[in-house]
């Protein structure tokens, strides 16, 4: 290990709700300075938090405005120990807290899982840029592709594995040809429903004109998922395109969209 201080002198966007909120929890949400290490790993075990800042402290991918860390969720990639040297021997600055599951059975089987927390070499003021360098490291890491998620955040952790001081990680620009790939893609996916294959009909009158089938919104939600997923799109994209479906939403949690979404994913992959 190395010092038991280090100065961060950064900010992280902490909830002020109760740890366990509920995940479809928007507002409420602060941006508080961190200065040590010890500040930073006591949020981490005893709020709910995120290493984004969103305007008016409103939790959505549009209301993005700063991020001064990365926080990644491994749960198929390397062993914690390993995680831990390779952090080390880059000598940038981290935090490894394992996860609630870490060393548990789940979706039946016993594996490392936490989450490394890393300080940008500089601030990020931009989602997309934000999204590209969070692709880039969940790459390198094998981590959890949610992460890129601009509007995460993260419950506390059950303990901290090991932390150092160091230097930031590199913030990387986002290539021109990929940019405009990119967006090409966001709007043929707005305008062109069928760019990437046909959607079935009951999908795109579900996502157009939020007409619900099957037995209910939970069910369209979840097969409209596989639809997307079947025919290229992300899960976040197909996420932010049900959850823009004029489907009634009155009682029906953000989160719902979410596990349903998720489920999907998972059923599909």
């Amino acid at each position: 290990m190395r010092s038991n201080v280090c100065s961060i002198t950064r900010f992280i966007s902490v909830s002020q709700g109760k740890p366990f909120c509920p995940a479809d929890h928007v507002e409420g949400w602060t941006e508080r300075p961190v200065r040590t290490c010890r500040d930073f790993k006591q949020d981490i075990l005893e709020k709910t938090w995120s290493p984004i800042i969103w305007i008016d402290g409103v939790r959505k991918q549009e209301n993005f405005d700063l991020s001064y860390f990365a926080v990644l969720d491994v749960d198929d990639g390397h062993p914690i120990d390993v995680a831990h040297k390779k952090l080390f021997s880059l000598g940038v600055s981290y935090i490894i807290a394992p996860t609630r599951s870490h060393g548990q059975p789940k979706n039946g089987r016993i594996a490392d899982r936490y989450r490394i927390i890393m300080r940008w070499q500089k601030p990020i003021a931009s989602v997309d840029d934000y999204k590209y360098n969070m692709a880039l490291l969940i790459t390198e890491w094998g981590a959890d592709k949610a992460c890129r998620d601009a509007a995460r955040f993260f419950f506390p952790s059950k303990s901290i594995y090991a932390w150092g001081a160091g230097i930031g990680i590199e913030v990387r620009p986002e290539p021109a040809i990929e940019k405009e790939r990119r967006e090409q893609r966001i709007s043929a996916n707005k305008y062109n429903w069928n760019m990437y294959g046909e959607l079935p009909g009951h999908v795109e009158a579900f996502l157009k004109e939020g007409r619900i089938f099957s037995s209910g919104r939970n069910s369209s939600c979840f097969v409209c998922a596989i639809s997307l997923k079947e025919i290229g799109f992300s899960e976040e994209e197909a996420y932010n395109k049900i959850a823009s479906s004029p489907f009634p939403k009155v009682d029906f949690k953000d989160s719902e969209i979410i596990n349903a979404v998720k489920s999907a994913y998972k059923r599909a992959a």
